[in-house]
């Protein structure tokens, strides 16, 4: 009976050992399970930042790409069709602008300029009634150019 008691006292303590393992074994498992769902946790947290970033990188690049072909619009615009030119400091702006130029012909000299002086009309029979005058004009009387605006 010793001899049985001896043997079951040895079994229970092979059992009370491998119930211990199992244990470790067991919570070993857990951890390795808790740092395989922090892992996967982790890497689905990452995957999702990296979609996001992705998603406003495209829209930026259509952004960007909208924004460039309407400055490329705008270039070929102003060079094709200028709205103004621009030379060594001087702008000229040909819309709603005109440059004058007059030109006058009369019938008797006056001996005028542009402008009219009917006070020097010359009678029929003097030197100045036999000869006509044309005078074309740039440049206003006073030596002014004019560009209306």
């Amino acid at each position: 009976m010793r001899q049985q008691l001896s043997d079951r006292d040895q079994q229970l303590q092979q059992a009370q050992q491998a119930a211990a393992a199992a244990q470790a074994a067991a919570v070993q498992a857990q951890q390795q399970a808790a740092q395989q769902s922090t892992t996967l946790t982790e890497n689905t947290q990452a995957v999702s930042n990296l979609q996001g970033a992705v998603s406003d990188l495209k829209t930026n690049n259509v952004s960007l790409a909208s924004t460039v072909q309407e400055q490329q619009a705008k270039v070929e615009k102003q060079i094709s069709n200028p709205d103004a030119i621009h030379f060594k400091g001087v702008t000229l702006s040909p819309t709603g602008s005109f440059l004058a130029a007059e030109t006058v012909w009369r019938q008797k000299a006056t001996g005028g300029d542009i402008n009219t002086q009917f006070t020097g009309v010359p009678l029929n029979y003097a030197n100045a009634a036999n000869y006509s005058e044309f005078y074309g004009s740039g440049p206003q009387p006073d030596g002014r150019w004019i560009l209306r605006g």
